[in-house]
């Protein structure tokens, strides 16, 4: 059984010009207005569509994982990391540095700040700095 190709409604649209196109119901001059794009990416298409079908349409990585993606065990290892005693008051920048230099787990400052927010881990920093801004507003309030 080959892979089911899930369409979305700009690749949809695509492939019923290209249709159109190749039955001769319009030019590629009409067909790269339609689709507001220049004739020779056009010509790409068309070539796709007749080499590979509606597959050739649609791009070639779509489903797979990221190559540069975080994997599940480094994932599970920082969360576990960051919930250890040793770490637990650590903001987000220096638990990247420190897992860097002690355990050798490299990940962005960002990358690590979206799996522990995933995991409902906020930066201690952060929770801080909310709370100083809210009661600077809540003053200000008060004041005028």
């Amino acid at each position: 059984m080959k892979d089911r190709i899930t369409l979305s409604d700009d690749d949809q649209r695509r492939l019923q010009v290209v249709a159109w196109l190749c039955e001769g119901r319009c030019t590629t001059q009409q067909a790269a207005q339609i689709l507001h794009c220049s004739e020779r990416q056009v010509w790409r298409m068309k070539a796709a569509y007749r080499r590979a079908g509606v597959t050739g349409l649609v791009h070639g990585n779509r489903g797979r994982t990221p190559v540069h993606a975080v994997g599940a065990e480094v994932r599970a290892a920082v969360v576990v990391l960051a919930k250890t005693e040793g770490y637990a008051g650590y903001n987000h920048t220096h638990l990247q540095e420190t897992l860097a230099a002690e355990h050798g787990i490299v990940v962005s400052r960002r990358t690590l700040g979206r799996v522990l927010t995933a995991a409902g881990l906020r930066s201690p920093r952060r929770v801080v700095a909310n709370a100083i801004a809210a009661a600077a507003n809540a003053h200000r309030k008060r004041v005028h």
